[in-house]
């Protein structure tokens, strides 16, 4: 049940960086071409429009409401109401609202064989720049 209501998410307009992720955040607004790292227990939902990467350091929910399109390394993805994914996307484990209305057009791989290519100790948007 707390996967689906955050009661004390803050609310994120629009990046204009490349920017870490701590605690539970909303992202609104159109946001392109950046990477986001969430933190570890840190949790986002898209509720706009978002391009580009977004990766886990830990046991993070990730919730897609709005359009999200790139790349996507998370413990749980979950897709609300109209959410739509495109991409690739290395998670444990998926949850689809029912009749949601989604639109899922993605590679699914897990999300151990992506710690193969890269270790959330050591990451930065540098190497995040570097992935596809």
């Amino acid at each position: 049940y707390d996967d689906y209501i955050w009661l004390s998410a803050h609310y994120i307009e629009k990046l204009n960086s490349d920017t870490y992720i701590d605690g539970t955040k909303i992202l609104g607004g159109s946001s392109h071409d950046y990477n986001i790292i969430l933190n570890e227990n840190a949790n986002l939902e898209i509720s706009g429009n978002f391009t580009g990467k977004i990766i886990g350091c830990g046991n993070n929910i990730v919730r897609i409401k709005g359009r999200f399109t790139g790349l996507l390394s998370c413990n749980k993805l979950i897709i609300l109401k109209g959410g739509k994914v495109q991409g690739n996307l290395w998670i444990n484990r998926i949850v689809v609202a029912s009749n949601s209305d989604c639109q899922i057009d993605a590679n699914f791989n897990d999300v151990d064989s992506f710690s193969n290519k890269i270790k959330s100790f050591d990451i930065d948007f540098q190497k995040i720049k570097n992935l596809s």
